[in-house]
């Protein structure tokens, strides 16, 4: 899972020191996000990983608004869970959600001039004013044929990456980060199974490669015949039965 902060730090510039036997290391020397003109751990399809399947920008666009959408009903129902313990080891819910908007922040929306004005104590209008305003850089002719300048963040310096293999990439954090804001709150959330099979499609063959990043858990094992959603939250560090 994300190498999560607790309290009100930036879970997207800070990351607490990785567990032992872990190595800390940049997007590009593991493949999950590269240069506009090498290969990237994004695939055309808009998963993450080696394969291709073609896909074209509206199709990317209009899951990532999906996707954005069943987020923002559990941030709608989350009530007074907000100070609730996550999946996330060191996060509580609401470091969920501000590590979601501000990894739209970081990846797409600063880099494109999109600076939303978003209510400081107010979680349900930060996420609702940040999907504003994502639907609007979404909606631009030719955003997903150009190249963002991505500031550096995290473990990665500043890099140039194709916005058709961001948003794919937003997509797949938005969408596990569903399933741990839905689990702060007790909530039994059930991911679009088509999702979970595209996500895991995508994910790259090395099962250490996304560890590597810095951004995830290792992968955990689970039972032979374990449903999409349980293996896809497995491989991302999870542990499908977390209870809070």
């Amino acid at each position: 899972m994300p190498r999560c902060n607790q309290g009100r730090r930036n879970p997207i510039t800070k990351r607490p020191p990785m567990s032992a036997g872990s190595h800390q290391s940049n997007f590009h020397s593991t493949g999950w996000v590269d240069s506009p003109r090498r290969s990237s751990g994004i695939s055309d399809s808009g998963t993450v990983g080696s394969k291709s399947v073609p896909d074209d920008a509206r199709a990317t666009a209009d899951r990532h608004r999906q996707i954005c959408t069943a987020f923002g009903n559990e941030v709608s129902t989350l009530g007074d869970h907000w100070q609730a313990q996550s999946p996330c080891d060191e996060w509580d819910a609401r470091s969920v959600l501000e590590h979601v908007i501000g990894l739209h922040d970081v990846l797409l929306l600063r880099p494109l001039a999109a600076k939303p004005q978003r209510p400081k104590d107010d979680p349900v209008g930060r996420w609702a004013t940040t999907v504003g305003a994502l639907d609007q850089v979404l909606s631009r002719v030719g955003l997903c044929d150009g190249v963002v300048e991505v500031p550096a963040f995290g473990n990665n310096q500043p890099t140039q990456i194709d916005a058709a293999r961001i948003v794919p990439m937003l997509s797949l954090d938005v969408f596990i980060h569903t399933w741990d804001l839905g689990r702060a709150a007790g909530h039994e959330v059930v991911l679009n199974p088509d999702l979970c099979r595209m996500f895991l499609e995508g994910l790259p063959t090395d099962d250490t490669s996304l560890s590597r990043t810095g951004m995830y858990a290792s992968p955990r094992r689970v039972s032979i015949g374990s449903d999409p959603q349980s293996r896809l939250l497995a491989r991302l560090g999870r542990d499908p039965h977390w209870t809070p």
